[in-house]
């Protein structure tokens, strides 16, 4: 750990970023001289920045400027089985990987990168939908063709078995999300039409109208 081998020492004229880059120069120096690698392990900080995983490495940015690579490991949620494991460094690519650990093993394994684990997430929670459900179930039994109000949606949920429990007016901000994704994964395409009083109306369509 990097905190075992610290000197703890600053110079007269050194401020925090100057001591945390000129201990990492001496470490770098030992790698270049003796050709290996070092790997430290350092703490991150307790108030993450969710957009800069390096930025969230404590200590100054002195440390960060004398490293060559760096490996961030972070959890969304403690209690979580999976975490994002971001590398980025002079001779590599900036790269997001998503990684499990193994009890068994003892080890973190690599199970794809944090692109594939949030088109994974996406397609979940685009299945496990009851709008997404709805929707397809009416093109179902109506030969792939269906419009209609958000309303219209909510009550065909209902006669489903599978509600919608949003309002009308915040189904109708969802589906601006949801239609992109019906397209993307179901090529269903979806018309909007603005009635005279403000109302919305959509039309469904699919060349694949899900029969059994």
């Amino acid at each position: 750990t990097l905190q075992y081998i610290r000197s703890g020492r600053r110079g007269k004229n050194d401020n925090a970023y100057a001591a945390d880059y000129n201990e990492m120069k001496i470490i770098k120096g030992l790698a270049t001289k003796y050709n290996i690698c070092i790997l430290l392990v350092h703490h991150s900080r307790k108030e993450a920045n969710p957009y800069d995983p390096f930025s969230n490495i404590s200590g100054t940015y002195g440390i960060n400027g004398a490293m060559d690579c760096m490996i961030t490991i972070t959890k969304e949620e403690r209690s979580d089985k999976q975490a994002k494991m971001s590398i980025c460094g002079r001779d590599v690519e900036y790269s997001d990987f998503i990684i499990e650990f193994d009890n068994s093993r003892g080890l973190w394994v690599l199970t794809g990168t944090a692109e594939e684990y949030e088109e994974q997430k996406a397609r979940e929670e685009y299945e496990k939908s009851p709008i997404i459900s709805t929707i397809k179930k009416l093109l179902q039994t109506n030969k792939g063709n269906w419009s209609g109000k958000a309303s219209e949606i909510i009550s065909a949920s209902n006669y489903f078995r599978n509600p919608i429990h949003d309002s009308a007016k915040k189904l109708g901000k969802d589906l601006q999300k949801y239609n992109i994704l019906l397209n993307k994964f179901d090529g269903i395409t979806c018309r909007i039409v603005t009635n005279g009083n403000a109302t919305k109306s959509y039309e469904y369509s699919t060349e694949n109208p899900f029969t059994d």
